[in-house]
Order: C-alpha cells, then structure tokens, then sequence
C-alpha cells in the first residue's frame, strides 16, 4: 500500500536533514589563541599550524586535550608530543582539562 505524502512534509524533512548535518559537520572553529599562563614546568614546546609541538618527540603522537569553555563548539588543544607533557602544557596555560584523546 503506497501513502502519498504531502510535498510540505518532505520539504520541511529535507530542511531538517540539513540543517542537523551542518550543525554537526564542525567546519566552524575558532582561530587558536596563545592564552597566558604560568609555565610551571619545564616543557618546552612551541606552536607550528595551530599545533602545539613538544620538543622532546620521543614516543610522540598527536593528541587533542579538551578544555572547558563557553564556545557552543567546545575547545580543544592539539598537541603533538607525549600525552603527560601535553597534559601539563595545557595545566600551565591554566586551562581546566575535561578529557585528553588521541587523534
């Protein structure tokens, strides 16, 4: 048994579609910013392509550190480097760390 469906009904489904795949595509982030901060440690790191780069690179992968914000998106730190010097990177820049995943 075929239903006819009205032609607004699939427009206002369509426009819905739309909609939830561009809310989520995340094409939208904000520039990186240098936060100031007290370096505490002694990582030395320094900042290529919105990346922050470790310098010692032994053992090293890329890591996304997610802060907390007020941006609807949420924030994040790239980080290329060891997990812990990533970790006390974004604790020097005073940021308060939500979770920590490798890309």
């Amino acid at each position: 048994m075929k239903v006819k469906t009205p032609v607004i009904t699939d427009m206002f489904l369509l426009i819905a579609i739309l909609v939830v795949l561009l809310a989520s595509s995340g094409c939208l982030y904000p520039k990186a910013e240098k936060v100031p901060g007290s370096m505490v440690s002694d990582v030395v790191y320094e900042v290529v392509d919105d990346t922050a780069v470790v310098e010692e690179r032994r053992l090293s992968s890329r890591w996304w550190v997610n802060v907390d914000c007020d941006y609807w998106a949420g924030c994040f730190m790239r980080c290329d480097g060891s997990e812990k010097q990533c970790r006390q990177l974004a604790q020097d820049a005073q940021f308060k760390i939500i979770s920590v995943s490798p890309y």
